[in-house]
């Protein structure tokens, strides 16, 4: 009987992870299949006993279940308890752990860059669930001198800097994208993690700092958005000389963590990558 893994949340039909996994899958001649699965947060509590728990080997978890599914979990990562998020579920026998691999695919996407980037400035655009992953990555391997969170709203930034503040050795401090202070701290930052959707398509030619032009060749700048696989932000930075980072990598890297969790191996990753990259600019 082939192993079954999903991804649930509401939507998923947008997801590309069954691409992802059906592409490893298919490389590597397991049997196994891949579903989107909609749940909503009302109905998680009833999928999880009579479908989610009997019927699957592990799944992913999206928007806006990152959070709700963590009470039913047997037990969690402690990053990902820390971070109030999981987005991957594995079955251990009969118990169900909860990780979050978007960690490690950060971690992941910066460790060819951590000798230029720790100990220095950091700036993260941002303050979602994206921004906290960033920040649980950044307390393993980037240990900042100094992080900067550039936001809308300051008043909805403060459980990241909050969590920042309990992860982290070095000054915090919270800013507005339109203030001075945000051209100061992207200026003198040695890495730029930008976490937001602004330059999402269809919108691909916004960047949240539409005003700055300070970007410096030393430095990293990393965008989560992989739709498109270049945004506006990051071909502002790379035309600086800037080194970048675009979100496919992000996704491929989470993805793959996933993976060998749920099987125990490693992902073929540049096996799937060209099917994930068409997919992508489909």
């Amino acid at each position: 009987m082939p192993a079954r893994f999903a991804i649930i949340g509401h939507p998923v039909t947008h997801s590309l992870s069954p691409i992802l996994h059906g592409a490893a899958f298919r490389a590597l001649g397991i049997d196994a299949t891949y579903d989107r699965l909609t749940i909503r947060t009302e109905d998680l509590t009833v999928a999880w006993e009579e479908q989610l728990r009997p019927h699957y080997n592990g799944f992913n978890v999206t928007l806006p279940l990152k959070s709700a599914v963590i009470p039913l979990l047997d037990s969690v990562e402690e990053l990902a308890a820390a971070v109030g998020a999981v987005n991957t579920v594995t079955r251990l026998g009969d118990q169900l752990r909860g990780t979050n691999t978007d960690i490690l695919g950060i971690r992941a996407s910066l460790a060819p860059f951590i000798a230029q980037i720790r100990h220095i400035p950091a700036v993260v655009i941002g303050a979602g669930g994206t921004a906290r992953s960033v920040t649980a990555a950044m307390a393993s391997d980037v240990h900042p001198s100094h992080l900067t969170f550039l936001v809308r709203d300051p008043l909805r930034a403060s459980d990241v800097a909050a969590l920042a503040l309990s992860l982290l050795s070095c000054p915090v401090e919270v800013s507005t994208l339109e203030s001075p202070t945000a051209h100061i701290a992207l200026s003198k930052a040695g890495l730029i993690v930008q976490t937001t959707p602004v330059g999402m398509a269809p919108e691909i030619e916004r960047t949240p700092a539409p005003s700055f032009t300070g970007f410096r060749p030393e430095q990293v700048v990393f965008d989560v958005i992989y739709r498109p696989l270049e945004t506006a932000f990051l071909r502002r930075a790379a035309s600086a000389g800037c080194r970048v980072i675009g979100g496919l990598e992000l996704f491929l890297l989470q993805g793959a963590a996933a993976f060998e969790q749920w099987l125990g191996r490693p992902m073929p990753l540049e096996a799937v990558r060209p099917a994930v990259a068409a997919a992508v600019a489909s």
